[in-house]
């Protein structure tokens, strides 16, 4: 795994996300790798932040004391971002669940699938997102069908709360 782990300190942006994925499945992953990746959520370059969002979301339990780094990066002007951004947290589940607030405001994004990512996320949460119902029904007509089928599974994983929407 050291040989892997390697990769992730290289200017390599576009091997992150494939590393951290290797590494997690190896077991090989650690804070400072996820530190690393969080760091990076910082630089000026948009692909390098969507490669460090994405590699975060990829080295699984690890990356969860970094779920605030990527939430601040929901605000993010580049849509990619934002979208790798929603796609980490909602990986993260559970420990996703502090940023839902900020989960549910990216659900009036303009980028379709910064919002079909969002009322995944939400939808994995499950009756933790259910005071969300309301706006995740609103998505069952959204503009774009990925998120209207997205809003549709999400829905029944929100327990009664999704009730009265069915």
């Amino acid at each position: 795994a050291d040989g892997v782990a390697a990769r992730l300190c290289e200017n390599d942006a576009w091997g992150w996300r494939s590393t951290a994925e290797s590494l997690r499945q190896l077991g090989g992953a650690d804070d400072a790798h996820a530190s690393t990746m969080a760091e990076r959520l910082q630089s000026p370059e948009g692909s390098t932040r969507w490669n460090a969002a994405a590699s975060l979301g990829r080295l699984g339990p690890i990356a969860v004391p970094h779920a605030d780094a990527l939430a601040a990066v929901l605000e993010d002007p580049e849509a990619i971002v934002r979208r790798e951004a929603v796609l980490a947290l909602g990986r993260l589940c559970q420990q996703g669940a502090p940023h839902m607030a900020s989960l549910a405001a990216r659900l009036e994004d303009k980028d379709a699938h910064v919002r079909q990512f969002s009322v995944e996320a939400l939808g994995s949460l499950g009756e933790a997102a259910a005071q969300y119902a309301d706006l995740l029904a609103r998505r069952l007509e959204d503009s774009d069908a990925w998120t209207r089928r997205a809003a549709a599974a999400a829905l029944p994983k929100l327990g009664e709360a999704a009730a009265p929407f069915a």
